[in-house]
């Protein structure tokens, strides 16, 4: 049986839970009329933009994104 924390099991998994992900989200952006591709990167900077432009604490932006470095969230 295999380690379920083995590092390399655990970058497959991730890698194919977010191919799966942002395959949905294309299936959403083609059914909305979106003829470009979208990644699940657009939508977490989509998220933060929302945030940011309604004036939500920059602080709470970067912690919501798993950021360790805030200055990562401002730039």
């Amino acid at each position: 049986m295999k380690d379920p924390n083995d590092p390399v099991k655990l970058v497959a998994d991730v890698s194919q839970a977010t191919k799966q992900v942002n395959k949905y989200i294309n299936r959403v952006a083609q059914k909305v009329g979106i003829d470009k591709r979208i990644t699940s990167y657009h939508a977490r900077h989509s998220f933060a933009t929302i945030l940011k432009r309604s004036g939500v604490n920059v602080s709470y932006i970067s912690e919501a994104l798993g950021h360790t470095n805030i200055q990562t969230t401002e730039s």
